[in-house]
């Protein structure tokens, strides 16, 4: 894509569900006003909707719907890398007598369209109060260049880690994700299947060597999600001391909630996910650090980030190590690519991975996960006990299309974090 100018636009509008028309009024050449009346609400997930808006004292909670959404929102394309811009989206929803206030902000992508356009799109975060619980806001932003309409579809999940309530989802705005832009977006696309892994012919056995088993700690989405939403799989080689971190997708799951919800065929991929690894300092017994990562040498330093990362390259090795052919690798990472975001020092350290929407990461089918190995260093000879937390996160990108198949959009959907601690033999 072109290097452009930076463009900064703001952008005021009031979506209500009477039908209207969109009157635009242009401050400057850089600014754009507008006031809506053509905007639906569309409830994705209706029954655990109701259930978070109405009074807990409540038995009826039939009638229920968002009457109003107003919102407005502001563009920046970012500075230094011109197919990045950053957005900050504030609306308020109308139910009943009640107001709800929502601010999201992020960073969105570029993706190149075939007419010449182009489509941004990615995850925008915040949080919102309702009936007094806070929820985690994931808003899944999508705007044409050419075009000042925005397109959102809204995901809350209860903050508290202890709640497992079902992700509440809605949509406002315009139909951005037409047939043509998504058909044209998935053309481009780069699709991962971990299948190889379990099925090739070359009589893998995964995690072989000498690494063991440590744990393998779960976390689940909500009550009506069916099972789980991560695992992670931590494994240690008594040889070398390095320690294996690696998460377990269940996007299928995801599909199994949209299912319920009433959308046909969901598609749920790998939206991103990060590993993390902590030895505190102060410990008596502790002889142990952190000296690095080995997936890639460059992530040995304190911190920075890696953009358009071969996963081949990033995982071929580890897996290797692990047990998998490198021949069974390639062909199943083949050219998909990600960001990866890396920091820490010796006492702590993370590592994310994030994929566009044109690379279609699922690994459901490997049965331990794709795997972060951390490198531990020693300050003497002799083994000691080192307790450790290791920590996991997951988020989830689900494509829904409506029943016509003229619209679609991508719906952001976050598994509960797993943070597990133990103490490790060095």
């Amino acid at each position: 894509m072109k290097k452009k100018m930076k463009k900064i636009i703001a952008i005021v509008l009031t979506a209500t569900m009477v039908m209207g028309v969109s009157i635009p009024a242009f401050a400057n050449d850089s600014t754009f006003y507008m006031e809506s009346v053509d905007s639906t609400v569309g409830i994705v997930t209706p029954y655990a909707f109701q259930n978070a808006f109405v009074s807990k004292t409540s038995k009826n909670i039939g009638n229920m719907t968002i009457e109003q959404v107003s919102y407005d929102y502001t563009f920046v394309q970012d500075e230094e890398d011109a197919e990045k811009a950053n957005v900050s989206l504030s609306f308020i929803m109308f139910i009943g007598s009640q107001e709800y206030p929502v601010n999201v902000s992020g960073q969105v992508n570029a993706y190149s369209l075939s007419s010449g356009d182009i489509l941004w799109e990615g995850p925008i975060e915040g949080t919102a109060i309702i009936n007094g619980q806070k929820y985690d806001v994931l808003t899944g932003f999508s705007k044409l260049d050419s075009s000042s309409s925005i397109q959102a579809s809204v995901t809350l999940q209860a903050s508290d880690e202890e709640i497992l309530s079902d992700p509440i989802v809605f949509t406002f705005g315009d139909t951005v994700l037409t047939k043509e832009i998504h058909d044209d977006i998935m053309s481009q696309a780069t699709v991962a299947d971990m299948s190889d892994l379990e099925t090739g012919d070359e009589g893998i056995v995964p995690y072989a060597n000498s690494f063991t088993y440590v744990a393998s700690p779960t976390a689940y989405f909500s009550n009506s999600v069916t099972g789980l939403a991560q695992q992670a799989y931590i494994q240690k080689d008594s040889i070398s001391d390095e320690l294996s971190v690696a998460i377990k997708t269940y996007c299928n799951n995801v599909n199994t909630y949209y299912s319920n919800a009433g959308y046909t065929y969901p598609v749920t991929f790998i939206d991103s996910f990060n590993v993390n690894l902590s030895i505190p300092s102060g410990q008596g017994y502790s002889h142990a650090y952190i000296a690095g990562v080995r997936n890639d040498s460059r992530l040995n330093n304190n911190s920075g980030s890696l953009s358009s990362v071969s996963m081949y390259a990033f995982f071929c090795d580890v897996l290797n190590a692990l047990g998998v052919p490198t021949n069974t690798v390639s062909n199943v990472l083949g050219s998909l690519k990600g960001s990866v975001n890396y920091s820490g020092s010796t006492n702590y350290y993370n590592v994310g991975v994030s994929f566009g929407i044109t690379q279609l990461a699922n690994f459901d089918t490997l049965s331990n996960g794709i795997p972060i190995v951390f490198q531990i260093g020693v300050t003497s000879d002799y083994a000691g006990n080192t307790r450790m937390t290791f920590g996991t996160s997951l988020r989830y990108r689900t494509q829904l299309g409506d029943s016509s198949g003229t619209s679609y959009q991508w719906v952001y959907t976050s598994a509960k974090d797993i943070s597990y601690t133990t103490t490790v033999t060095i």
